[in-house]
């Protein structure tokens, strides 16, 4: 069930009905697109919005708002990244959210109260208008007591601050921790030493986990090693979005199912750029899904759209070296060979790298 199969069903409970809704939209530039609303109280057990590839984009000028109950909407973030897209590109294929099959889809259980209304927003100058096709899968079963409502925060640090580390959140109140996605980039071609940074969690004002790096906490220990992360892999709980050594770029995400992070006054996450003290100035973005009892007071909107934007290098260094396969490379037609050349009067051994037609 870890390539986006519908789970709605497993998400409520056994004796709830389920109710699915289908809609064709049309998303225009600068416009913003209802694509479900519904004034009864219940619980949405599923997302799905079609086609993946038109929704995503190196810009991220298409937002995803979910609203509750009237309130000020309890996510606001880039689309792409809300389902666990990676600098533009779907790449997430997780138990609950993902990507897969020309389709985004999220099976976080979403309880409110009274109302919910889910819509696209385009900050898109132009472009041709986006056929969206939508499916919501709501039931009518109650907010219980006990239960939080759902929040999405995404945050970017551009640059990161050295001696800081990254925060995913920074919340008072009472919840609980169910996922977080980071896409970290540094500034230097072909360095991803970054990614070495420890993750900490403070519950209630004590430091109760401190990881022993960034690859163990999303279950990617090795990572730059061949046959490792060199390409995106997807588990039900964790995985890889991406290792492009060349680009400086790697990311993962986890999902706290079975490890639930739960809080009862505040909650610090965060994630170091290493090596030590946080040294490597980065570019990192962090998506972070929870549960709280009241409105996190973490600042939920996402910055400008000129704040937004994947930046690509100029440059790209290929460190050819013993972790460096040769799908590292990204590029097709390419050939390597061994040459020998004097140069300042020394005879230097080199490789030579050719590439017939385009990238």
């Amino acid at each position: 069930m870890r390539d986006g199969s519908d789970l709605s069903a497993h998400v409520v409970a056994p004796e709830a009905s389920l109710e699915r809704v289908k809609t064709n939209v049309t998303l225009h530039p600068g416009q913003s697109t209802a694509v479900y609303a519904s004034d009864r109280p219940g619980r949405l057990a599923g997302i799905r919005l079609s086609p993946a590839d038109a929704l995503g984009g190196k810009a991220r000028d298409l937002l995803l708002r979910i609203s509750f109950d009237g309130e000020a909407p309890a996510v606001n973030c880039p689309l792409g990244d809300f389902f666990g897209y990676a600098w533009g590109e779907p790449a997430m294929k997780s138990l609950l959210v993902g990507a897969t099959g020309g389709s985004c889809y999220s099976h976080f259980p979403m309880p409110f109260d009274r109302s919910v209304r889910v819509e696209i927003v385009s900050e898109r100058r132009a472009g041709p208008p986006i056929p969206v096709q939508a499916e919501v899968a709501f039931s009518p079963l109650p907010r219980r007591a006990d239960e939080g409502k759902f929040y999405a925060v995404w945050r970017r640090e551009n640059p990161t601050r050295a001696g800081v580390p990254f925060t995913f959140i920074d919340t008072a109140g009472r919840g609980h921790l169910v996922g977080v996605a980071l896409q970290a980039q540094g500034t230097e071609s072909g360095n991803t030493l970054f990614f070495e940074g420890d993750d900490q969690a403070t519950i209630d004002g004590e430091l109760v986990i401190h990881g022993t790096g960034s690859e163990d906490f999303f279950n990617g220990g090795w990572y730059d090693v061949p046959d490792r992360w060199e390409r995106r892999i997807s588990f039900p709980l964790s995985g890889c979005l991406g290792y492009q050594k060349h680009l400086g770029r790697t990311g993962g995400y986890r999902l706290f199912l079975g490890d639930a992070v739960s809080y009862r006054q505040s909650l610090l996450q965060t994630i170091e750029h290493g090596g030590e003290k946080n040294s490597h100035v980065t570019d990192y973005c962090g998506m972070t899904y929870l549960y709280s009892e009241q409105r996190p007071t973490a600042d939920l909107t996402p910055p400008a759209l000129e704040r937004r934007a994947v930046q690509d290098f100029r440059e790209i260094l290929i460190e050819v070296a013993w972790q460096t396969p040769i799908l590292g490379f990204s590029f097709d037609r390419a050939t390597i060979s061994r040459g020998q050349a004097k140069i300042d009067g020394q005879d230097v051994r080199y490789l030579s790298y050719r590439v017939a037609g385009r990238d």
